[in-house]
Parts: C-alpha cells; sequence; structure tokens
C-alpha cells in the first residue's frame, strides 16, 4: 500500500483524504482484545499505516476516529474561534514572563539590599 506522505505544517488544507470522493462506510468486526481492521482503502484514505496512532472521541453512541493530524488541527480550530481577532496569545505571553522576570529581580535586589544592610 502507499503511503500518503503528511504535510510539514499543523494546519494546512492538503490532508490525504480531502477530496471529491464519496464518504468510506464500512464496517469492523471487534476480535480478541477488542482488536478492530481498518479495511485498506479507509487506511489509504487516511494516510495511515503499522504503526501510527489514531486519536478517537466516544459521543453520543458514536466513535470517531482521526489521525493525530487532524485531532490538532481540530483543535487549533476550536482555540482558534476563543481567541479576539488581532489578539496574538504569544505577545500576551512573553509580556507576562517579561512582567514577572521583573518582579522577581526587584524582590531580589530588595532582599539583597536587605541583607547588607548595616546593621
Amino acid at each position: 500500500m502507499a503511503r500518503v506522505t503528511k504535510g510539514s505544517g499543523l494546519a494546512e488544507d492538503t490532508a490525504p483524504w480531502r477530496d471529491d470522493r464519496e464518504p468510506i462506510y464500512f464496517a469492523v468486526e471487534v476480535k480478541a482484545a477488542g482488536r478492530v481492521l481498518l479495511p485498506a482503502k479507509v487506511r489509504a484514505a487516511l494516510g495511515v499505516g503499522e504503526g501510527d496512532t489514531l486519536r478517537g472521541v466516544v459521543r453520543d453512541g458514536e466513535l470517531t476516529l482521526m489521525t493525530s493530524d487532524t485531532a490538532l488541527r481540530k483543535t487549533q480550530e476550536r482555540l482558534r474561534k476563543l481567541v479576539p481577532p488581532g489578539v496574538s496569545l504569544v505577545d500576551e505571553l512573553i509580556a507576562e514572563r517579561r512582567a514577572e522576570n521583573a518582579r522577581e529581580e526587584a524582590e531580589t535586589a530588595a532582599y539583597l539590599a536587605g541583607r547588607n544592610a548595616p546593621k
């Protein structure tokens, strides 16, 4: 089976299963120890092979399996909706870290000044 090369970016729209084909409907049998075998057509459509990890969610009696890249992309999409446009969480984090560092340096300087003060 030819494997699909995965994209290097996380939010890319180059997923191997994005095309104009019809959905793939399939059935799997649960074997010993809960093992299931995904049909070759499904593995090819997802671009997964032996040793790859799929992520899953059970909701309202439905099991959804997805590649790790898809799970990450979906998480990014959900989180992106929580951040207002024009806000950079990275810039906010850096500003918070710098402010905390400045507070710690001031506390350290005050402590050292107190220790070195004549008694």
